[in-house]
Formats: structure tokens, sequence, C-alpha cells
């Protein structure tokens, strides 16, 4: 019914309307654009990477972070006796040739118990780039390197998402203070679990990474209200639980349910009419700045 009132709502304004401007599609990615200067939450853990295969020296430590390792590393038989949270140990890397004369690279570890496993990569020792990701594992000085930084840290949460010990979801509040208790090797896409007493949260420190759960996406350094004086208490109790509601503005909309995927703009004599889209259907309508449809 929302949309369709969307659908009418811009179809009337624009019959009515002779030479009055409209501005195309914009893109999450232009919405952003603007963002110049490096914030502290992102410069925090902005000089933590791994190392280049290149210094990689035997003995060096990895955690395993997905009981599926025995699908990609040989023996299988070895590898299938392994579990999250268990450590290999890195031995060597070297060229290898497969029977069809295409050059890879094999890198070798050894389990805790000193068993050998293997895991082969499609590109050969020169072509490997400056840091190589290897499945299902993570370098334990990165996690080391994190923990150092925010353990005992009083931070703010900025995300609703939360999950218990055993990674199930559990939902939560945004703008919540929170001591970080530990930090410990994640699981598969997310090599890095920060702990909040009973919860954690999931994050990645690999720029290139597909999922966007860096820190700055995900904690303030300072008590984001003392920023948003200016909100009321009841829409920041909103905010806090990732809702919105009629009459809300753009800034309030974006500190509930973040930057928008895509934006569109509809000028009128009348109103600046703006449609926000996100995933899952989610979108908001304003005009002239204040929510007046929405489906969440």
């Amino acid at each position: 019914m929302r949309t369709a009132f969307f659908a009418i709502t811009l179809l009337a304004l624009t019959a009515c309307q002779t030479g009055v401007e409209s501005t195309p599609r914009i893109t999450a990615k232009q919405v952003s654009r603007h963002v110049g200067v490096q914030s502290a939450e992102a410069a925090l853990l902005s000089t933590i990477q791994g190392e280049k295969p290149s210094e990689w020296r035997p003995g060096k430590v990895f955690t395993l972070t997905d009981g599926k390792i025995s699908v990609a590393y040989t023996p299988s038989g070895i590898s299938s006796e392994l579990h999250p949270g268990d450590t290999l140990r890195f031995e060597s890397m070297s060229p290898a040739t497969t029977i069809t004369g295409a050059r890879m690279t094999d890198f070798r570890f050894l389990t805790p118990e000193g068993k050998a496993v293997n895991y082969r990569m499609e590109t050969p020792p020169e072509r490997l780039g400056e840091f190589v990701t290897l499945p299902f594992l993570v370098e334990a000085t990165v996690v080391d390197s994190v923990r150092s930084l925010l353990k005992d840290r009083k931070l703010w949460t900025t995300t609703l998402q939360r999950y218990d010990h055993s990674g199930q979801s559990i939902g939560g509040r945004k703008f919540q203070p929170v001591l970080i208790t530990d930090v410990r090797a994640g699981l598969g896409e997310y090599p890095v679990e920060v702990l909040m007493g009973n919860e954690m949260i999931y994050l990645t420190v690999d720029p290139s990474s597909r999922v966007n759960r860096r820190f700055a996406n995900l904690f303030s350094l300072t008590d984001p209200r003392k920023n948003y004086r200016h909100i009321t208490d009841k829409n920041w109790e909103l905010i806090c639980r990732g809702e919105v509601a009629d009459g809300m503005t753009m800034e309030e909309c974006r500190l509930a349910l973040g930057s928008p995927r895509e934006v569109e703009r509809e000028a009128t004599y009348g109103a600046l009419i703006e449609r926000w889209t996100y995933e899952n259907g989610i979108f908001l309508i304003f005009s002239d700045g204040l929510l007046t449809r929405f489906r969440h």
C-alpha cells in the first residue's frame, strides 16, 4: 500500500510541475563520498595487518577458524581431526607443478601433534600478492594485536548485531557502553571475535574483505549521545533500537538504520520528496527532510 502511495504521489507531483528540477538516483557510494578525514575509530586498527608471505618464518602461528578445513587441506584424514581454535605452525612455502604443467604454490603446516598438512594455492610464488589470505586460518599475531588495543577498553557499540559465545544471533542496542573483556580468533569470514561479557561482535581487519564489519562500523571510542544532544530522548530511544517513526529527520533515520543503498529525489513547487531504499525492501520517504512514509 505504501509503495503504491509513493508511486501515485510522485506521478501527481510530476504532472503538476513545469520546468521543475529533478535529480538522478544516488548510490550508497555516492552518499558516503563526502567523508574525507579518517576518523579516530578508522585509524585505531588501521596499522594491523598480516605479514607478507615472504616474511613468514617457520613456526609462525595460525589459528583455525572453521572446522571445514578438511575440504581444502591435505591429507584430509589429518585435517579432519582439527577443530576451530586449534593452531597450525607454518613450516614452508614452495613452488609446485601439476600434471598439466600449471605452476602453483604449496603451503605446509604442522599440527600441534607435529603432523603435516598442506594447502595448494593456484598461483605461483612469484605472482603472490603482498598479502595472502588462506582459507579457514587467521594469523595469531593479528588477533593478538587487536587484543592489545581493545581488551579492557570501554567502547560504545554502533551496531544492533550481537552474538552469544556459540555464534547465535541475540540482537542488541546501538550506542550502548560496553567493556571489552577479550578478543579471540573468529569463524570463517569473521576472523576476530570481540567479547563483551556474555556477548560478542564479529570483526574483520582486512580492508579487502567482502564483509563490511570493520571496527569503525561497529564501535565508537566516545559516547555518541554527546554529539547529538539536540535529538529528543524519545527519538534517541528509537534510534538505539534501530527503529524510525513519522516526523524523524534524515539525520535521525541515518543513525537508526545507517546509510541507504540508493537515494531518489524529486523536487516540486510544494516540497522536496526523497526516497531512501535499503536492503530487504526497506524504504523511507521524506518530505522537506522529515519522514512521512516508511516500510521497515
